[in-house]
């Protein structure tokens, strides 16, 4: 019986990770600036919705 070859679904959630594997592929300096880009991710993102609500709501009040 042949391996299944690894997939990475977009929809994995956390608790299906191998973080030691993760760990040992990348290096603490490689990881810290994932973690910087995600944190930045989220916040653009927050911001992006929040932009997008606030221009609703003006739309309600007569652009």
């Amino acid at each position: 019986m042949a391996e299944a070859e690894e997939v990475l679904a977009p929809d994995a959630r956390p608790d299906q990770f191998d973080y030691k594997k993760l760990a040992a592929e990348f290096s603490p300096e490689e990881q810290n600036a994932a973690a910087w880009l995600s944190v930045v991710l989220l916040l653009a993102e927050n911001r992006a919705m929040v932009d997008g609500i606030r221009k609703l709501r003006l739309c309600e009040i007569g652009c």
